[in-house]
């Protein structure tokens, strides 16, 4: 992949994983929209936003009723060091998607 590149990923998610994508090092990526899409609502919320594997920040946090895609239009900014992440907690969605374009 080179800089100007469209970046995206569509998943479906089992249980309560949660998403991931880390670009590869000396690579940086700018996330431009991402979502999910809820499956159950007796649970908390799905949320999007950046990891280093060890903390988490949420952008988004999605508590809505049950069939309902929601996604957000973001400016998240990545690379090797901190990265993507979608959460599932409780199991409450089944389908992500992210797209951005890589910047360097």
């Amino acid at each position: 992949m080179a800089k100007g590149d469209v970046v995206s990923g569509v998943g479906s998610v089992g249980g309560s994983s949660s998403l991931t994508f880390q670009p590869a090092v000396g690579v940086e990526v700018m996330i431009t929209s991402a979502g999910v899409e809820r499956t159950d609502t007796g649970h908390p919320e799905c949320s999007v936003g950046l990891t280093n594997g060890v903390n988490e920040g949420r952008f988004i946090t999605y508590n809505t009723t049950a069939g309902d895609s929601n996604f957000g239009q973001l400016r998240i900014f990545l690379n090797n060091t901190n990265y993507l992440i979608i959460n599932n907690p409780n199991a409450s969605s089944t389908g992500y998607a992210y797209s951005g374009i890589q910047t360097k």
